[in-house]
């Protein structure tokens, strides 16, 4: 049971990073269609890295 507001915010962390991975790689085919965005598979590549 979620009791505090630390846990809730762990919890939707947890949801959107669920997400996140499983909505991006399926989209990928859009990403890298030249009708759509045009990226090459290298900039959709950097869409995962972390950035400083």
């Amino acid at each position: 049971m979620v009791e505090s507001r630390n846990d809730y915010r762990d919890l939707w962390q947890c949801v959107l990073q669920g997400v996140t991975l499983i909505l991006f790689p399926a989209a990928g085919a859009l990403f890298t269609d030249a009708a759509f965005h045009g990226l090459s598979d290298a900039q959709f590549g950097m869409i995962f890295c972390r950035r400083r």
